[in-house]
């Protein structure tokens, strides 16, 4: 009778653990770039890049956010990079360009608890641009120096320690890709 009941003590127990490790918050990230109408996805080197975000907890557990637990909730980075991939850990800024930067005011630890479901979106003021002038909500970023003319990836970096035990941990970096034009300065003219 010993024998029988193991065997299947474990199956249950094994079946229990499956259940489980699919139980946990996921979290992802989704940006809104700006319209064509602000200049679509090419960006001057001096520039600023603007965007909005939103960040969702897909998975079927609350996600707790660092505003209330600091250490142990998750912060969310806003990187340039070469390509659509971000290193793990905190990006860290600089004002010159280096692969997976940390742009200017791009760390977020603001950041609310999740129930699953839920997302917190990320904006900026109400401002109008373009010809002709439309409204619009986008953080602004300034870009770092030293750019060089072609393709970059601005990329939003969800927990990027690792602070919450997540169902899918390989989902946390979203990226749009972007191009950096040369800007010209125009010549000065000489006073008559």
């Amino acid at each position: 009778m010993k024998l029988l009941r193991a065997p299947l003590a474990g199956a249950l127990l094994s079946f229990a653990f499956a259940g489980t490790a699919w139980a946990g918050p996921d979290l992802t990230a989704e940006m809104y770039s700006r319209s064509d109408r602000l200049g679509g996805s090419a960006y001057f080197s001096v520039g600023t890049v603007l965007l909005e975000f939103a960040i969702k907890n897909i998975g079927d557990a609350p996600a707790p956010g660092a505003l209330v637990r600091r250490k142990s909730g998750y912060t969310v980075d806003v990187v340039l990079s070469r390509d659509p991939t971000v290193r793990r850990g905190l990006a860290r800024y600089s004002a010159s360009f280096t692969d997976d930067v940390l742009l200017r005011s791009g760390h977020y630890s603001d950041t609310l608890d999740l129930a699953p479901g839920a997302e917190q979106r990320f904006s900026g003021p109400l401002r109008y641009r373009g010809s002709p002038a439309s409204p619009y909500n986008y953080l602004e970023f300034p870009l770092p120096s030293g750019l060089s003319p072609g393709g970059y990836f601005v990329c939003v970096n969800v927990d990027p320690e690792n602070r919450v035990a997540e169902s899918n941990e390989l989902n946390n970096t979203t990226c749009s890709a972007i191009e950096i034009r040369s800007y010209v300065f125009p010549k000065a003219r000489k006073a008559p």
